[in-house]
């Protein structure tokens, strides 16, 4: 089977219903000449390339980033908050200015550096109460730390599920080419004599493919007997 898909996925969903219509329409001659479970495989493949089968990964990947970044934001205000307490306290000594970083420029959306600033914040517990920050705010940091930790680990796993996914389709695209082509090759061997039939399996890998009317439905049920 090919490595990489020779059209487009629309395209590819296209020729994959009118090939299954099309064998199933003469499943009297193609039953024996396709290979087991193909008209099935096809079926399932054609449905899920032609439905919604990765959204919801990626619906999932947009809810985790969307709450990332809203932790992250609490945590970056609440930094904020820290370190204009240091910056305007007598008490303050400049290793502690240091490690909650006063003026590096922090932006909220560097999850990796906000997290180690909740870190030092509450190693620093002690410097940070002389500046006049309070025992709740630290916890509070440590809360943030925590939560920051697991919003980012979602966003992972989020996007792995996507990717998992995207694979899955290009996977099913594969597939239901592959079908097409045996559905192609041995239904034109099937049809030889018969110029009509013949010519719309042709169809199938043709520059245009299938006509409008050989397309199916985006249910695939048999077709209706004439």
């Amino acid at each position: 089977m090919a490595t990489d898909p020779r059209w487009e996925p629309d395209e590819a969903v296209r020729r994959g219903g009118a090939a299954w219509v099309l064998a199933t329409e003469h499943a009297g001659v193609m039953s024996a000449r396709l290979d087991a479970g193909v008209l099935d495989q096809l079926k399932r493949d054609y449905q899920a390339l032609g439905g919604v089968g990765d959204l919801g990964p990626l619906t999932a990947q947009k809810i985790a980033t969307r709450t990332e970044r809203e932790v992250a934001d609490d945590a970056h205000d609440l930094i904020g908050v820290f370190r204009e307490l240091v910056q305007r306290s007598k008490a303050a000594t400049s290793t502690l200015r240091t490690a909650i970083g006063v003026g590096d420029g922090l932006k909220a959306t560097d999850t990796e550096r906000v997290l180690n600033v909740l870190d030092q914040i509450v190693l620093s517990e002690p410097g940070l109460l002389a500046c006049g920050a309070t025992a709740e705010e630290v916890d509070e940091a440590e809360a943030l730390a925590i939560s920051l930790r697991g919003a980012d680990d979602a966003q992972t796993t989020s996007v792995g599920a996507r990717s998992i996914a995207t694979n899955r389709r290009a996977d099913a695209q594969l597939r239901l080419e592959a079908a097409v082509d045996q559905i192609y090759s041995r239904g034109r061997a099937a049809f030889r004599k018969n110029s009509a039939v013949r010519a719309r399996f042709e169809r199938l890998v043709s520059a245009d493919g299938p006509t409008a009317e050989e397309e199916a439905p985006r249910l695939l049920d048999p077709p209706v007997p004439a």
